[in-house]
């Protein structure tokens, strides 16, 4: 997808990161249509549904926003921890397909066919082709992200800026309670 120029003329590049749940749809549809961005790539992780469940997601998404030929890159299937502790189970927020159950069609794309670890292998050669211009946008887990560090320990200065969504619906409470006590 070409970038539109803000009117800065500046050109923000993205690496998209997701496990594809509604809000990660929102945020995908708002970059996709952002003055002055590019979406490089997504990259997709078992997060909110399976992995292959997300990269149909993400096709769905694309075929939206009229973005298709943005390159998906099918990424982790469970967390680093291993496969005995799966991802926590979204679908009371997500429904069982991620996006609401919502009956959106979609074209299929080979990206379920991708190795496992391809998302994290082109977060890494991406960064290192592209150095100090693109920005992860990391929306899901960071297991794609912790994996793509290991493949290049050199990230964080390759990269412009990292951006994530960090939270778990075990903290919650925590988290309440910290942002209360910071703001009162």
């Amino acid at each position: 997808m070409q970038a539109q120029e803000s009117s800065s003329g500046a050109r923000v590049r993205l690496i998209v990161d997701t496990d594809a749940g509604v809000d990660d749809a929102q945020a995908i549809l708002t970059a996709l249509r952002a003055p002055g961005v590019v979406v490089e790539a997504i990259t997709t992780c078992a997060g909110n549904c399976a992995v292959d469940q997300v990269c149909i997601n993400v096709a769905k998404i694309l075929a939206a926003a009229d973005a298709s030929a943005v390159p998906v890159y099918r990424g982790a299937t469970h967390p680093l921890m291993g496969k005995a502790r799966p991802f926590p189970d979204a679908t009371y927020w997500h429904g069982a397909d991620g996006l609401g159950d919502a009956d959106i069609p979609h074209e299929e794309r080979v990206v379920s066919r991708l190795p496992e670890h391809a998302a994290a292998l082109a977060i890494a050669t991406m960064a290192r082709r592209w150095p100090g211009e693109l920005t992860l946008v990391a929306i899901g887990p960071l297991t794609n992200v912790a994996i793509a560090l290991q493949l290049e320990p050199s990230l964080p200065s390759l990269l412009r800026r990292l951006v994530f969504m960090g939270g778990d619906r075990e903290f919650v409470c925590v988290c309440v309670c910290v942002c209360v006590c910071v703001c009162v």
